[in-house]
């Protein structure tokens, strides 16, 4: 079964994206599916959150501000929650960098977090993850500063 990361803050097109990448054969994985989880910069945790802390690890679920739930739909629980993973420049810069980068483009300091891997455990050493990106139909695969792209064919 091939299975594809759906991040797309619209719900009507993620829907649509859901039917049709379903047709073709996909498992989509859907933050409300609860399968994945919010990651966060630290520093703007309060705007988002009812709660402000430090969770290093994706293993608490916070209440979304409710001013705050339509910008990212995608993350968040039917019952208005989402799982939190803070990350600080000073634990994981290049995380925060692309997290930060995300931010300048779409405005929201947010990306979906869910495990890499595809009926199997999840990925936890390099060669995994190259095995399993030639297995599937992933069209990119970052390891460290290493960035592997599949060619197209015409």
């Amino acid at each position: 079964m091939k299975r594809i990361l759906l991040i797309e803050d619209d719900p009507e097109i993620a829907h649509l994206l859901q039917l049709e990448l379903g047709e073709a054969g996909y498992t989509v994985d859907w933050a409300p599916g609860g399968m994945s989880g919010l990651v966060r910069l630290r520093e703007a945790v309060p705007e988002w959150f009812e709660t402000d802390d430090d969770v290093p690890f994706m293993m608490q679920v916070f209440r979304i501000r409710e001013e705050r739930r339509k910008e990212i739909p995608a993350v968040t629980h039917v019952d208005g929650t989402g799982r939190l993973q803070t990350v600080t420049w000073a634990g994981n810069p290049r995380y925060a960098r692309l997290i930060s980068a995300f931010r300048d483009l779409t405005g929201v300091p947010i990306v979906l977090n869910t495990s890499f891997n595809e009926n199997e455990p999840v990925v936890c050493k390099p060669e995994e993850a190259i095995d399993c990106f030639l297995r599937t139909r992933m069209d990119v695969l970052v390891l460290g500063d290493t960035l592997i792209q599949r060619q197209a064919c015409n």
